[in-house]
């Protein structure tokens, strides 16, 4: 049932990954204890696939916006279509946790849809980051890192509960400037809260 689910369920693909890691670290007899998270993810599946009995083929169509993500090692930024826009500086306890710039990329990618998935609900949604790894994370939904996992994880429940469809795409850094790039980059000063400030001035908020 959950390969089945894989092939009609739109990110069907992260939980089955979630069970196969489960199972690398089975023991000598055989035997899986499943995580919390697995549990939780079987009983998701197990309603899905008593709503759902059919693969869409033609996709409906949805209001479109563009959603540019991008994170620094002191901080991230978003801007969600051309009105909304957030800009934050990692605490300092934050920073020293020392997350791999992928990881802080994919986080903020996840926070972002988060934060304006009530916004989004019955988009379409083109998510444009300039990190590759962050972007195969969220679109293949695997990883051999545990944190990108879970993150792709949650893309899928936001996606699954808000009715939002997601395509996350490569964007080279350059080309997200004047927006996400310098919105990451805003308490550095200089140019960049030059850009954000022409920003809020054309009315992103």
């Amino acid at each position: 049932k959950i390969f089945h689910a894989i092939k009609c369920s739109p990110g069907a693909r992260a939980f089955m990954n979630a069970l196969l890691e489960d199972r690398r670290v089975a023991d000598t007899k055989g035997f899986v204890i499943p995580s919390a998270s697995t549990i939780s993810d079987l009983t998701w599946l197990r309603h899905t696939l008593a709503n759902i009995n059919c693969r869409m083929l033609i996709t409906p169509a949805r209001p479109h916006i563009t959603l540019q993500v991008d994170a620094c090692g002191t901080g991230v930024g978003a801007l969600l279509g051309n009105h909304l826009a957030y800009a934050l500086e990692l605490p300092t306890w934050f920073q020293e946790l020392g997350f791999h710039i992928n990881c802080l990329e994919a986080l903020n990618s996840v926070l972002a849809l988060r934060l304006w998935c009530q916004q989004l609900r019955h988009h379409s949604v083109t998510l444009m980051t300039d990190n590759t790894t962050a972007c195969y994370a969220l679109t293949d939904l695997k990883s051999r890192d545990k944190l990108l996992r879970d993150l792709a994880r949650e893309l899928v429940f936001l996606k699954a509960s808000f009715d939002i469809d997601v395509h996350v795409i490569h964007v080279p850094g350059e080309s997200l400037l004047p927006t996400a790039d310098a919105l990451s980059r805003r308490h550095l000063g200089g140019r960049f809260s030059l850009l954000v400030d022409k920003l809020v001035d054309n009315g992103v908020a």
